[in-house]
């Protein structure tokens, strides 16, 4: 089988987000590339990408490492793999000789006969442009509250409910995104639980393969999967789970309407970035106490009223004393909280308007259709609440 390191290269790259990220693994499959019926594919026993390479006709499997070795060779160049038995493939060709380990089809953990049954089966059906709006990535923006906390269920992923319409949300367990939009035809209601994985997957291979057909594509999607065909040239598949925790999230946002929306002056954002590089540097005590705290130190004091908005650091070697003049139209009385400046930074960099009540302690930013909650610490200039501010680093909603 001949094939130029270009080629062979293009599809690897577009089928290695399946294999398990981590180097450590006592399962070595899952850091192989599986060949397969001129489809080769990445399987971590969650999300599987498979790749179509009708030029190559293996039958057995190919470590990750191969993807270091090829990136080194010239693209044009020319070389043939040949299998060894059922335990090693061997490539030759001008400055390439090397002979690989690999793992007979028998030690696959699937095929691709199976994931193509996988895809298939889900009976409901989304637009994969409902997750890119006007060439808008609304997953780019989501991707500020991944959390990736397996050990907590709402923490997991993101949470897709369907329905008479579309919400996905996702949350850090401090600050909670929600998008909603309404769907064309009621689809069966469910609400899982999609990894991370599929869908930084997803908009990978979105940007590989750029094609009108991919665009007019549709996830299908299941109690128990969620996936996507790009128009022949690639299949991403995950495993997902039904959300149990549907109500907890539903009072989550019913406490806090959105109201009294106020346009986010371009003066403040441009002080709250100042801010967030200002307190990149080192806290006001050692590092390891500092680690011990997590990143509390990073909290600024934020001063809203009628006239101005002010920022103040807060247990921080430098000192932060900033405030901007705004008019709004919609603002009363003097609201004094504290906030963990990055969460901020992203917030006002990403969204249009702002609102923040005297009752909760929760910043509320609004673009269009996505909503984004910031939990923050109500705060005073006394010593005691200082440290109260300092020591806390994580307020679930």
């Amino acid at each position: 089988m001949q094939t130029t390191v270009e080629q062979f290269l293009e599809t690897l790259e577009l089928a290695k987000g399946g294999r398990l990220e981590s180097t450590m693994s006592l399962v070595p499959i899952l850091q192989h590339f599986c060949f397969e019926k001129g489809w080769v594919f990445t399987y971590d026993d969650i999300v599987a990408v498979a790749a179509h390479n009708a030029g190559i006709d293996l039958k057995q499997s190919l470590p990750v490492l191969l993807l270091d070795l090829l990136s080194s060779v010239k693209p044009t160049t020319e070389f043939s793999l040949k299998e060894e038995g059922e335990s090693s493939v061997k490539l030759t060709g001008k400055k390439i000789n090397a002979q690989f380990p690999s793992i007979a089809k028998s030690g696959y953990l699937t095929n691709i006969a199976e994931l193509t049954k996988w895809h298939e089966a889900a009976k409901v059906k989304l637009p994969i442009s409902y997750l890119y709006p006007d060439d808008y990535d609304l997953l780019t923006v989501m991707a500020q509250c991944f959390a990736q906390n397996t050990a907590l269920e709402m923490q997991a992923g993101v949470i897709i409910e369907l329905g008479k319409q579309l919400q996905l949300t996702v949350t850090d367990n401090v600050t909670l995104t929600h998008y909603e939009r309404g769907l064309k035809k009621e689809k069966e209601p469910l609400c899982i639980i999609v990894p991370v994985k599929f869908f930084r997957e997803l908009s990978r291979l979105r940007t590989l393969i750029d094609n009108e057909q991919v665009e007019k594509g549709m996830i299908h999607i299941s109690k128990s999967s969620i996936s996507f065909n790009f128009g022949g040239k690639a299949l991403l598949l995950c495993k997902c789970s039904e959300f149990k925790s549907k109500s907890k999230l539903d009072n989550i946002i019913n406490q806090y309407p959105v109201k009294n929306l106020t346009k986010i002056p371009n003066a403040f954002r441009s002080a709250v970035q100042r801010a967030a590089l200002l307190l990149k540097g080192p806290p006001s005590e050692s590092k390891a106490a500092a680690l011990m705290k997590g990143e509390a130190y990073k909290n600024v004091q934020l001063i809203i009223t009628e006239k101005t908005i002010s920022l103040k650091s807060v247990g921080h070697a430098t000192k932060l004393d900033e405030a901007v003049a705004w008019k709004p139209k919609k603002w009363k009385g003097t609201i004094k909280t504290a906030v963990h400046i990055d969460s901020l930074s992203r917030a006002v960099g990403l969204f249009d308007s702002f609102s923040f009540e005297h009752s909760s302690r929760v910043i509320v930013f609004k673009t269009d259709n996505l909503t984004h909650y910031i939990s923050t610490m109500l705060a005073a200039d006394e010593p005691e609440v200082r440290e109260e501010i300092e020591d806390t680093d994580d307020i679930p909603f």
